[in-house]
């Protein structure tokens, strides 16, 4: 695992991130890797619904879990998530 910058560090490993992370049965979760998405509102085409968990499966079981986390304020103006 690399080193990530402490801005991400504290940001990913904030308690309620972990507390959520564990609610959904992981005990030891670790963090691989990290992505950016730099959206800009009205820029861009639209990203149509999907599931990331085709990239993400593991076998024999279940190891590797995503979080989209918004890093600001996402809103229905500025282009936010939505399912």
């Amino acid at each position: 695992v690399l080193p990530q910058p402490s801005s991400f560090r504290s940001y990913s490993t904030q308690p309620r991130l972990s507390s959520l992370v564990r609610e959904l049965g992981w005990t030891h979760p670790v963090i691989p890797q990290s992505m950016d998405i730099f959206k800009q509102a009205r820029v861009g085409g639209e990203v149509t619904s999907h599931q990331d968990s085709t990239f993400l499966y593991t076998t024999p079981r279940q190891t590797c879990l995503g979080l989209w986390l918004a890093l600001d304020d996402a809103t229905l103006r500025n282009g936010c998530l939505w399912v």
